[in-house]
């Protein structure tokens, strides 16, 4: 909520600039964490690979579908040191890299362990790309304040926006949850066979 304040006392060019500095930041964080996911990921043998991204699309899907949705990551927005900073555009960038990668903060929608479960079987480039799409995804509403022409009610606004869509968002997160899911079904057990899939021995 902190970008709906952007540019009192300082324009609105400032607050365009700061807003797209945390938005870069969070595409940068998410591109960052999908390669390394992606390194990772072809690192460890074939039959290895598929069977941790089947279980983490698993692990998504059942708890989305769960009445009471586990909440994942790091309870936290911004580190508590961060406060009192000179520069609000430089928190907000470190605060967007923050978000951009899924695993620093707080993980509200279990649908991120299935953007994983494609980043690890994907490689660095296309797993750099996914978790750009994802960051960018994340924080793109918060371009949304800045184009309001009234900014005094846009908190408020937000929050109710916030609840108003919350029972969508987790209808979403189970959709996504699914396509991660097939996704992944669709690529490989049809060319690797049940049957013919190596799984990997303790």
């Amino acid at each position: 909520m902190a970008v709906d304040f952007l540019g009192r006392g300082k324009g609105k060019k400032y607050a365009w600039i700061s807003a797209s500095l945390h938005v870069a930041g969070a595409i940068v964080g998410g591109g960052i964490t999908g390669a390394l996911v992606g390194t990772l990921g072809r690192s460890l043998p074939t039959e290895w690979r598929i069977v941790v991204a089947l279980g983490l699309a698993l692990g998504a899907l059942w708890l989305a579908i769960r009445p009471h949705p586990a909440r994942l990551g790091i309870p936290r927005q911004v580190p508590r040191r961060w406060h009192g900073r000179p520069s609000p555009a430089i928190v907000l960038l470190m605060w967007g890299i923050m978000l951009g990668t899924g695993v620093l903060t707080l993980i509200p929608y279990s649908s991120l362990l299935g953007v994983i479960a494609l980043q690890f079987v994907s490689g660095a480039v296309m797993g750099a790309c996914l978790g750009a799409v994802f960051g960018l995804a994340r924080e793109l509403l918060a371009l949304a304040p800045v184009i309001r022409s009234n900014r005094q009610d846009a908190p408020a606004a937000r929050m109710n926006q916030l609840t108003v869509f919350r029972i969508v968002a987790q209808r979403a997160n189970v959709v996504a949850a699914c396509l991660s899911l097939a996704v992944l079904c669709v690529l490989y057990l049809p060319w690797q066979g049940l049957s013919g899939l190596r799984l990997p021995t303790l």
